[in-house]
């Protein structure tokens, strides 16, 4: 079958893991969806060599609830839905990048690794 013809539900899942003993410059923090409104989600293009494609901004919002793992290590992994097909459930996790405050001089950056798992039902 073509995957453009498949009705069922898909999910995709991020899992992300620090390639460092300790991730102190810009670790990963993703919201809580439900404290995410549809309304705040702006599409945006992202453009590769090869083809264009799209991507979730987010506007921000104080109601909006963040959480990282701070000091993450090489043996932990970060595992976020970034897309539900399904609409009655929180559909996206907005995940980004912050610089931590206060970080020593000469910290090494963050080197990480990301995986997609798509999953189908």
């Amino acid at each position: 079958m073509d995957a453009r013809e498949y009705t069922g539900r898909f999910t995709i899942v991020n899992l992300w893991r620090p390639l460092v003993d300790e991730v102190c410059d810009t670790p990963l923090p993703v919201c809580d969806a439900r404290s995410v409104r549809a309304t705040e989600r702006i599409a945006a293009d992202i453009h590769y060599p090869q083809r264009c494609g799209e991507i979730y901004l987010h506007t921000y919002s104080p109601a909006h609830r963040w959480y990282y793992a701070p000091r993450m290590g090489r043996h932990e992994v970060l595992a976020f839905k970034s897309y539900d097909s399904a609409t009655d459930v929180a559909r996206f996790t907005p995940h980004a990048a912050f610089d931590e405050p206060d970080i020593p001089e000469g910290t090494p950056p963050r080197r990480s690794i990301e995986v997609r798992v798509l999953l189908i039902y």
